[in-house]
């Protein structure tokens, strides 16, 4: 969990924002919002933060417009409020960044530049993005960084981003998370469709502890959708083990999305120590409506728990149900069941028992998420 730069701070603008000032701001509105409490540990600078050039001993510093200061102190910084710090890198000659045609990637300069970032900065979270570059070096590029970052003093999550080469299959070994597309636009239609494709290739089959899916990072609160609908895209990211990280500017975020990023109870299905990703356990394409599940950690000496998402992505509202024959599908031990306790965790409180099964009203582009809880 975490907050990135990339849509936050302006991707369509060119990031003429993304400098230590902002940054700075940003780290304390992360605690100050208790958005770094509810477990937002990331702040991940991505594209534009490096200088124009490499200084003449190899090394790639930030850009000294941006970052005057030095990125050693922003990370001083950022410690210093509790967070880790993060950067954006790519395996080609530039980067993304459109103003300037790209900063200098870590082509040929990976061992170096992981001995600056990771062991005088100190960073724990790398973003290693395609771009300007091809398919073999890519491969290469990413198992060099891995081996580099392997051998570094700290642990560091890998975010590697060759979403064309299907690197939940090439590169399982080598990503910590892994992108499942190219970027997704801050819309309903966008992001849904997304999940199907990814679900049709089986992609999160892949995906549990330490190997992760990346669905892009959350833009709740930048105009693109409802309230309703980004409540349905914070669930479904919670029940497919997805990341969880912030992609809006929250110097200036409102109440309705703080409260989206702060659903505790949501974010707990999201960081689940099983790790076990959900699955889609029925969809009616005529109706437009689905359920989601996904078994949680098993306290000892207790019954089974689950996590279930009753999405409606109809333009009505529309009564949606589960039932204990389809949580058989989650494994065994739901098999035979007789009652339990449903929690509707965005309410934050107990609504009933599932015996046969449960209903729910469900708003038109809206879901509810329930965790339930075996009695007996």
């Amino acid at each position: 969990m975490g907050w990135n730069s990339w849509y936050a701070l302006g991707k369509a603008k060119g990031w003429v924002i993304t400098n230590e000032t902002v940054i700075r701001a940003t780290a304390e509105k992360l605690v100050s919002t208790g958005l770094a409490a509810a477990g937002y540990e990331y702040l991940v600078i991505d594209d534009s933060w490096e200088n124009t050039h490499r200084d003449p001993d190899g090394s790639l510093q930030a850009n000294p417009l941006k970052f005057p200061s030095g990125m050693d102190s922003m990370a001083e910084f950022i410690r210093g409020r509790g967070l880790k710090l993060g950067l954006y890198t790519t395996p080609g000659n530039f980067t993304c960044s459109g103003e300037t045609g790209g900063e200098p990637g870590s082509y040929g300069h990976t061992s170096q530049d992981v001995a600056l970032w990771v062991e005088k900065w100190g960073i724990e979270y790398l973003k290693d993005c395609v771009c300007n570059t091809t398919k073999e070096l890519r491969t290469h590029a990413y198992s060099d960084m891995k081996a580099a970052l392997d051998k570094a003093s700290r642990p560091v999550v890998y975010e590697c981003d060759p979403f064309m080469d299907r690197p939940w299959e090439t590169l399982y070994d080598v990503c910590n998370i892994w992108a499942v597309s190219d970027d997704i636009a801050d819309d309903f239609q966008a992001w849904t469709t997304q999940i199907d494709t990814s679900y049709a290739q089986a992609i999160n089959k892949h995906a549990g502890p330490g190997h992760w899916s990346s669905f892009d990072y959350l833009q709740v609160g930048n105009g693109g959708q409802t309230f309703p609908e980004y409540r349905a895209q914070f669930s479904l990211y919670a029940i497919l083990a997805a990341p969880l990280f912030i992609g809006s500017d929250v110097r200036t975020i409102g109440s309705e999305a703080l409260a989206v990023y702060l659903a505790h109870e949501v974010i707990a299905v999201s960081q689940d120590r099983l790790g076990k990703p959900g699955l889609r356990l029925w969809q009616n394409e005529t109706s437009k409506s689905e359920v989601w599940a996904r078994p949680l950690y098993q306290q000892p000496d207790s019954g089974p728990d689950c996590a279930v998402v009753l999405f409606n992505r109809a333009e009505v509202m529309q009564n949606i149900s589960v039932s204990w024959t389809e949580l058989a599908a989650l494994g065994k031990e739901w098999q035979n069941m007789q009652l339990g306790g449903v929690r509707d965790l965005w309410a934050e409180k107990a609504v009933g028992l599932l015996s046969k099964q449960y209903m729910a009203t469900v708003e038109p582009h809206s879901a509810r998420m329930l965790r339930i809880s075996l009695l007996r």
